[in-house]
């Protein structure tokens, strides 16, 4: 089991990764239009889903332990940081905040229920 949620962390980073640094303006055009209807600097709720996406990745991050939260931190606020870089993407920190609190949720809800059982 453990091992399975590795992968599924894996590739849940990976993908979340690309998603919200280098996947082309195409993609994120669609998505944005696909969630809210307007781009992300113009949606209050951009932040929202910022937690909600690492809270996924910081609770998946637990199965890795304390260096699973480091990077899952480290990595969203890189991928914030990334986009001020990016033409297509914009920088918002509120965004920021949101990545990492989310991940330091998710990893701590994750070990709370896990230690529950």
């Amino acid at each position: 089991m453990r091992r399975a949620l590795k992968v599924v962390w894996l590739l849940y980073t990976s993908v979340l990764t690309y998603g919200l640094t280098v996947a082309p303006v195409g993609v994120v055009v669609a998505a944005e239009k696909g969630s809210a209807g307007v781009l992300p600097f113009q949606d209050p709720g951009a932040s929202v889903r910022h937690f909600l996406m690492f809270s996924i990745e910081g609770a998946l991050s637990a199965v890795m332990g304390w260096e699973g939260l480091a990077f899952s931190t480290i990595l969203g606020g890189l991928t914030e940081l990334f986009q001020y870089f990016i033409p297509w993407r914009t920088y918002d920190t509120s965004d920021l905040m949101a990545n990492v609190i989310g991940a330091v949720f998710g990893f701590y809800a994750a070990r709370a229920l896990v230690k529950d059982k």
